[in-house]
């Protein structure tokens, strides 16, 4: 309670100056932000007090266009602090005042410049009423916008056209779009070679009569710049040469602001930095160069962490690991991860080389070693491979690699060995809004691996699938979330038999389909152990409901089956369904799922249940 006076003391100094201070040291701070305008008035000023507050109803008559009432209700003070109830009549009628001047503001901001807006409050009744009369009136229309340039030249700038400002002249003038579009005229100079440009004055003139607006902007383009020379500044660990790289504006090249926060983003894309900034001077030399000074500050380069899970079938899982983001001083990042689980132990060494050979080109090693004990086999293996990412398209990455592992496989109490040598192609394409908890966009992953191996027998095939998922928001603020996925498998070139159990599919658990016990999905042995396949389907959604700002529900259904040849010969799934709950947390959600088999058969258990961080999907 104490900051929160501290706050509206502070609030009321900005408003009101000393005069009101001196009212303040009489009167006790109101508890509800915005209900200061009437404090330290006496109470024969404020209307009959009620300790408990003055209950009070809102309607709003809408005339004209009417689809604004989602909007105007949307914006109105009186309904948004219903649950704090004003103390006095004042205090109500204040807020009445107040939604009546953000009414009109509103309706501005969708181009009704003649609106007309009159409330009344008929104290009489109980709750007290408050009906709003509003008319819009006719829609104004934006007819001009010009822009005066007041620099020595007329910069050529196609870009700075109303339609390129997303403005519609002859359209309805709504005010934010106008706004907008200052901020606009500043960016598309400062990408085709103006950085020093500022706007002066805007003005309106609006035609009550035509029912129209013309707006001039007067813009200062100041001078056309080039490229200056670039210096560094805070670097500790980091080499100068690397930072250089991610800085590739020639000198000398026409100044595109676009160029220049690419490259900042790059910059803040390493995670070395704290903060990375790239500043232009002030003015531009007599050969028409700006200089440009990259500001950075450092971050810890080490870091270390962990998670932990936990399934009903799979048992618990932790895992720890280290991290090094500048190992040779140019952004190498080695990360070591250390798995120990019910099913499994394991250790990798994971290794990046980011910008290798060229920008946005990334060298990836690994090295790991597993223990695996699970129904369908026994396995310790050492496998280790390298791969060039790389950007192909927008939000595309494309992958290829080659591997190599050596395992050590033990199927129905029967040892093999294997080596396997491998070239791994993978692409991907993700739009998503977030790692963790996705409420928009989508995500599509693409696979195939010829396979060759050797030692006790030799075998060769083709392990390929492709999977994606999406996400839909309802509502702006993504309480209500539609999410689905999907993802398809096939093995071509060998039976399933001849296949190493490694390689082979299978499906079930908390990372496929919820409600059936790990990889239990598909053909099963005599002893009632997973055989694996060579294909696979899956398929599930979920709706993610934000019961409040860090709690959520989450309903969900998932399908799946896995197949002894090389293509699905049915879609007969076996379905689950289930209910989940989410707890909210900044390193993402805390997820806890419960499922139950739908169609599911005799060997299976009646419910599974799933700990972990993330998003099942």
């Amino acid at each position: 309670m104490m900051m929160r006076s501290e706050g509206c003391i502070r609030h009321r100094l900005v408003q009101w100056g000393l005069a009101v201070l001196m009212a303040l040291s009489l009167t006790a701070c109101g508890t509800v932000f915005g209900e200061s305008d009437d404090a330290g008035l006496p109470d024969s000023t404020l209307g009959v007090g009620d300790p408990a507050g003055i209950p009070y109803s809102v309607k709003l008559n809408v005339i004209g266009d009417a689809s604004l009432e989602g909007l105007l209700e949307q914006s109105s003070e009186l309904r948004r602090l219903n649950d704090n109830l004003p103390l006095t009549l004042s205090r109500l009628e204040r807020r009445a005042e107040r939604d009546k001047e953000t009414f009109g503001t509103a309706l501005r901001s969708e181009g009704y410049y003649a609106g007309d807006i009159s409330y009344e409050i008929d104290r009489d009744a109980s709750p007290i009423d408050i009906l709003f009369k509003i008319n819009t009136g006719p829609v104004y229309a934006l007819t001009a916008y010009d822009i005066v340039y007041t620099g020595t030249e007329k910069p050529v700038c196609p870009k700075c056209e109303p339609s390129a400002l997303n403005l519609d002249l002859g359209q309805r003038a709504q005010a934010a779009r106008i706004v907008d579009a200052k901020g606009l005229v500043v960016r598309r100079l400062e990408e085709g070679g103006y950085p020093l440009a500022v706007v002066g004055d805007r003005k309106a003139v609006v035609d009550h009569d035509e029912k129209t607006i013309r707006v001039t902007l007067t813009v200062d383009q100041a001078a056309r710049a080039n490229y200056g020379a670039i210096a560094v500044d805070g670097l500790e660990s980091v080499n100068e040469d690397y930072i250089r790289r991610l800085v590739p504006l020639g000198f000398g090249d026409e100044y595109d602001q676009n160029e220049v926060d690419k490259a900042r983003t790059r910059l803040a894309n390493t995670e070395l930095f704290e903060t990375a900034r790239i500043e232009h001077g002030e003015a531009v030399d007599s050969v028409g160069n700006i200089p440009l000074t990259v500001r950075l500050r450092e971050r810890l380069h080490r870091s270390f962490g962990g998670s932990l899970g936990y399934s009903s079938t799979e048992g618990g899982r932790a895992e720890v690991f280290w991290e090094h983001r500048n190992l040779f001083s140019e952004n190498e990042k080695l990360r070591i991860t250390g798995t120990v689980a019910q099913i499994e132990q394991g250790l990798t060494l994971d290794f990046n080389k980011p910008h290798f050979l060229t920008l946005d080109q990334n060298l990836k090693a690994n090295l790991s070693g597993v223990r695996r004990t699970i129904d369908a086999f026994d396995e310790q293996t050492v496998l280790s491979g390298v791969a060039l990412d790389r950007p192909l398209f927008d939000h595309w990455r494309v992958s290829p690699g080659v591997s190599a592992e050596y395992s050590i496989i033990t199927e129905n109490k029967v040892d093999s060995t294997v080596l396997l040598f491998g070239l791994p192609l993978k692409a991907s394409r993700d739009d998503t809004d977030d790692l963790l908890n996705p409420t928009e966009g989508s995500r599509l992953a693409l696979s195939l691996t010829p396979y060759y191996g050797t030692l006790e027998r030799n075998v060769a095939f083709v392990n390929a699938t492709v999977g994606g998922s999406t996400y839909y928001a309802f509502d702006e603020a993504a309480r209500y979330v539609l999410a689905g996925r999907a993802k398809i498998g096939t093995i071509q070139g060998a039976g399933s038999q001849s296949i190493p159990a490694t390689k082979r599919f299978y499906s079930g658990g908390g990372g496929s389909v919820r409600g059936y016990a790990f990889q239990k999905i598909g053909p099963l042995d005599s002893n009632g152990d997973p055989e694996g396949g060579n294909s696979l389907v899956e398929v599930g959604t979920e709706m993610r409901v934000m019961v409040t700002d860090t709690i959520g529900i989450v309903p969900f259904i998932d399908g799946g089956m896995v197949y002894d040849s090389s293509s699905p010969d049915s879609l007969d799934l076996l379905w689950a369904g289930g209910i989940g709950v989410r707890y909210y947390t900044s390193l993402g959600p805390f997820r806890v799922d419960f499922a139950f088999p739908i169609n599911g058969r005799k060997s299976d258990d009646s419910f599974q249940f799933y700990v972990s961080i993330g998003q099942a999907f």
